[in-house]
């Protein structure tokens, strides 16, 4: 059995565990291309130094390169979420389960797609997979992408737009010829949210201080939104599941154990939900020696106010490798893959080394 179809197995057992009876699929089984997804946002936990809280004196302000991607006053106090779901003969039903999943680190939504539509598949509609985007995922450059979906989606698919795509997030460099037509290409400009043009924007340190308060309590409470949602969605004779992968885990175990309740009481996290569902890692784990309250405000103060690229509020390499080089490399592999399915992947035809 491959690992995939372990993982949906061992997730239908747990649910069918809980007592839930399972729907068979529709006449003739469902396919991938049934599966609907759509990304959405609801607004999130009110973190008054973010851009858009509108706390008077504490709000903290964007850089032109943050603005350049999101526009001249962006609100990044979102929770945003890829929703797989199966199109119901009764628009009003709703679904018996949410599952809610945290990707793994540097992911976003779009890694679960293939195991997101397998399990809405094999539970023929009764449940949806809501898939979490990290706060940060809102700053990601995706001109480029966009851009090049857009010339793909033409009648006559135009590959000279994907070429283009490449050209925006990876311009030439001395001696390389990126888009292979021979010559040294200039870096590829697209409108920005200014109204001018501007090349792939690659953030640094100081266009993201406002991320020094994006602690653990600003992303549990972003995604206690997005439980009582579901919450809302499945009535009180449904499920609520929450889950994530490989560091992913981590997140959902601080969120099933988390006291919601800043005074004397307490407001469990786990309550709220019906299960866990960890994938490939083993849940939360932490310093033996947490630091104080007066260390941890002092770091963040320091972090949020500092100018020096040293102090960093985010990762910028991995392996050596810039994150921002990764995300951009990841939005021209999805749409690679979307518009010439069952062809070696993108990074298998590319020679990086």
């Amino acid at each position: 059995m491959s690992g995939r179809a372990l993982t949906v197995s061992l997730a239908l057992a747990a649910v069918s565990a809980m007592g839930v009876a399972l729907a068979s699929c529709p006449p003739g089984g469902v396919t991938d291309a049934l599966v609907h997804r759509e990304y959405l946002s609801l607004p999130g936990f009110v973190e008054p130094h973010t851009p858009g809280s509108g706390a008077s004196g504490v709000e903290m302000p964007t850089t032109t390169r943050v603005q350049q991607i999101l526009g001249p006053t962006p609100n990044l106090n979102q929770v945003s979420y890829a929703r797989f779901s199966l199109p119901r003969p009764d628009p009003t039903a709703k679904p018996r389960i949410i599952l809610i999943l945290v990707p793994g680190l540097i992911g976003g939504a779009g890694t679960f797609t293939p195991l997101a539509q397998q399990l809405v598949r094999a539970f023929g509609g009764n449940l949806e997979v809501w898939v979490i985007d990290r706060r940060p995922n809102q700053l990601e450059d995706l001109r480029g992408a966009l851009y090049a979906q857009n010339k793909l989606e033409q009648a006559t698919p135009d590959l000279n737009g994907f070429l283009d795509g490449i050209q925006f997030y990876f311009p030439d460099q001395p001696g390389a010829d990126v888009n292979g037509n021979g010559i040294q290409d200039p870096p590829f400009a697209l409108p920005d949210a200014l109204g001018g043009a501007s090349p792939f924007r690659q953030l640094d340190q100081n266009d993201a201080r406002f991320m020094a308060y994006w602690g653990v309590d600003t992303y549990v409470r972003d995604w206690k939104i997005l439980v009582d949602k579901a919450r809302e969605e499945v009535g009180p004779e449904g499920l609520v599941l929450f889950g994530g992968h490989s560091f992913g885990t981590e997140w959902a175990g601080v969120f099933a154990a988390y006291d919601f309740d800043p005074g004397p009481g307490v407001d469990a996290g786990y309550k709220k939900i019906d299960g866990l569902l960890l994938l490939d890692f083993g849940g939360p784990a932490g310093p033996l020696l947490p630091p104080t309250h007066v260390a941890y405000v002092a770091a963040v103060n320091t972090l949020a106010t500092s100018s020096l690229q040293t102090d960093q509020v985010f990762l910028p390499s991995l392996l050596g490798v810039s994150l921002s080089q990764l995300g951009a490399a990841a939005q021209l592999e999805g749409l690679d893959a979307a518009f010439r399915p069952g062809l070696p992947a993108l990074l298998q035809r590319t020679s990086f080394y």
